[in-house]
């Protein structure tokens, strides 16, 4: 298990906090330990913030349908891969599993609301999977908003939702306990 600790960066809005998060299950793996820390460059600190372990548990697979690589678990603020696809794949299925970890406890419920009612409305889902639900759309458009990626072919709605609201770091746009 692998421990990383780093220190948010501060920002206009508020001071810096720490960053705790454990890595486990990936020594001898496909994906490195190292190659998951390199997938969470790019991301936000605050992003990661009450994330408590990104782990390999590939003995929970069986409980879980083959096309499932992973799964954000909200109540242990886990990210658990069950299969490790190739680096690509693996990259982005991180994101999105953050994604959902940011639209469930990172960002505030105005920010929830104006996603649901304004945001899916003016385009297509980003990916068939983002067409299951306003939660995986959410996570789908995250995943590819962080690597750079289009958002979707029709909408500037939402890569301006992702760049302004998701990723500004505004205090309105987080939860409380975000700010302190």
């Amino acid at each position: 298990m692998r421990h990383i600790q780093r220190r948010q960066q501060s920002t206009a809005f508020g001071a810096a906090a720490a960053l705790h998060l454990s890595i486990a299950g990936f020594a001898g793996a496909c994906i490195s330990p190292e190659e998951v820390l390199m997938a969470l460059d790019p991301v936000p600190d605050h992003h990661l913030a009450g994330l408590r372990r990104i782990e390999f548990s590939p003995e929970e697979a069986r409980c879980c349908p083959p096309s499932v690589v992973a799964a954000y678990l909200q109540r242990e603020r886990c990210i658990c891969f069950y299969r490790l696809p190739a680096w690509p794949m693996f990259r982005h299925v991180l994101h999105h599993e953050i994604g959902h970890h940011v639209f469930a406890l990172i960002i505030s419920s105005k920010v929830k609301t104006q996603w649901t009612q304004r945001a899916v409305r003016r385009g297509a889902p980003a990916s068939a999977y983002g067409a299951t639900s306003v939660g995986e759309d959410f996570a789908e458009c995250y995943a590819r908003h962080l690597r750079g990626e289009p958002v979707d072919s029709a909408s500037a709605a939402k890569e301006a939702f992702m760049r302004e609201l998701v990723f500004s770091g505004a205090p309105w746009t987080l939860k409380e306990q975000q700010l302190l």
